[in-house]
């Protein structure tokens, strides 16, 4: 086998945002497979058939097992060739995108894709064994008494409501815990009121017993000028915001409990009712005086500075944030199109239509650069943004009927996002584009609470009907019109 990345280095060029999008070559009697680990995304598999050209893009080369019943196939050929899988035909879509969903028996599996055209045929066989589950016995358990005490290692590092499941919130380092538990390489926290989380083992050093007081609250402090409030606590505890409205904020501090009732308003028209809910977790209440849609919970020397702002207005930049790029493509559609490149051109046309409405717009990635989920974020907040779009196209999973998922869904996580999400959304729905809606979901990009945030699934690339459409500069255009016209509508609310 070898790769195309000369080839497809001069064949690949990232699209403007009207142009078309790039999509790999087809040549006569030659297979090529997508594959995950070459630079060049592609592997010649297949020479000199005598046959059509047949590009396939999923599986990659290197799915070889999987554990799902069936495997999704995907690829693209050349006009009035016809493809079959296994034997059975399989309709090719204008353009050339093909997909199936190929049963797989227990262990070894052979799926015969072949291309004809009247002249000659091309046969790829393709090798999946189906993995069959073992049973794997259950992780070792372990209760400490007394508590021991944690520290935090890695920032951010996420508490969990159980191993493995939905974060309660991500910690700071340097946060001290409470471990009373381990099971397999979780530890379990105690953070009071009867209420425990799981982290991983590896994000926490342990040593010595636990205190055996919880942290105490000093004075706390408001600053009506700045949005900001002071909570004095030498010892760094888990803590977190839950909103409830505009003017309505919860405070949570676990393992702590008030050592003072001085609260200086400083100013500030709200107020604040502080109060234990029991066990060592203290709640402050603060309600009235904030008309808050963004805020922060920062770790400071000697205590938590919460800060709060008010809805992003057309006098704000909007960061729309193209999803992946660089060594990370995402998705791949039926006929090649890398998701790096889908969100790039859509975000590129979001932003024209932003900006020709008066409001300024910029992208994290302006190119096909790598960067991290927080590397984005710290892009918006250096350029003073007040509204965060991530911009992505979606796919079904590798044992998923490739034709089950089509449309947008547009994501949310924090209350003030769903509104944004739901003018993206009735926009979307005004300008005919169909898809399943808003959904909340808890991912690293929508999970800061400093920026209001939503992130797009514009289409699926997986389907080939979504995928003609993506690949459609109208469409695009249409659907850039929209979204744009969305975040306006959010803006001047």
């Amino acid at each position: 086998m070898k790769t195309l990345a000369c080839l497809l280095a001069l064949l690949l060029p990232l699209a403007a945002s009207g142009e078309p999008l790039p999509r790999p070559e087809i040549r006569p009697g030659t297979v090529v497979r997508l594959s995950q680990t070459d630079d060049a995304g592609y592997r010649t598999v297949g020479e000199e058939t005598g046959g059509p050209g047949l590009l396939l893009t999923f599986p990659p080369v290197e799915m070889e097992t999987t554990p799902d019943p069936a495997i999704r196939l995907a690829g693209r050929v050349e006009d009035r060739v016809e493809v079959t899988v296994n034997g059975d035909p399989v309709k090719v879509y204008p353009g050339g995108s093909f997909v199936a969903l190929a049963p797989l028996g227990p262990g070894g599996n052979s799926i015969a894709v072949a291309a004809g055209d009247g002249r000659g045929e091309t046969v790829y066989r393709l090798a999946v064994a189906r993995e069959t589950p073992s049973r794997v016995p259950g992780p070792e358990r372990e209760e400490f008494t007394p508590s021991r005490r944690g520290r935090v290692r890695d920032q951010g590092a996420p508490l969990r409501y159980f191993p493995g499941g939905p974060r309660i919130l991500d910690l700071p380092g340097g946060t001290a815990l409470r471990v009373d538990g381990r099971e397999g390489n979780w530890l379990r926290a105690k953070l009071g009121g009867g209420v425990s989380g799981w982290i991983a083992g590896g994000s926490v050093e342990t040593a010595g017993e636990a205190a055996p007081d919880p942290a105490r609250i000093g004075g706390i402090s408001f600053d009506a000028e700045k949005k900001q409030a002071w909570f004095s606590l030498a010892e760094p505890v888990p803590a977190r915001v839950d909103y409830l409205s505009p003017d309505e904020l919860d405070l949570v501090f676990f393992n702590a409990v008030p050592g003072s009732e001085t609260i200086d308003l400083g100013g500030w028209e709200g107020i604040c009712l502080p109060g234990p809910a029991g066990d060592g977790t203290t709640v402050f209440r603060l309600r009235g005086g904030l008309d808050c849609h963004r805020w922060s919970l920062e770790r400071l020397p000697g205590g938590y500075r919460l800060s709060w702002a008010g809805r992003p207005r057309r006098t704000d930049p909007v960061c729309l944030d193209p999803g992946h790029g660089g060594d990370n493509r995402g998705a791949v559609s039926p006929g090649g199109v890398t998701e790096k490149d889908a969100n790039l051109a859509l975000a590129r046309a979001v932003a024209e239509e932003l900006e020709r409405a008066g409001v300024e717009a910029f992208l994290t990635r302006e190119g096909d650069q790598t960067l991290g989920l927080n590397e984005r974020i710290e892009i918006a907040r250096r350029r003073g943004a007040g509204l965060f779009v991530s911009l992505h196209h979606n796919s079904v999973g590798a044992g998923r009927d490739p034709l089950a998922g089509t449309g947008y869904v547009i994501f949310y996580y924090h209350p003030p996002g769903r509104e944004l999400a739901g003018e993206i959304h009735r926009a979307l729905e005004t300008a005919g584009r169909e898809g399943i809606g808003v959904r909340r979901q808890s991912l690293a990009l929508l999970r800061h609470s400093d920026l209001v945030a939503a992130l797009v699934e514009t289409a699926f690339l997986s389907h080939p009907g979504d995928e003609a459409e993506i690949l459609d500069p109208e469409v695009r255009k249409t659907t850039a019109r929209a979204i744009a016209k969305g975040i306006g509508e959010y803006l001047d609310r």
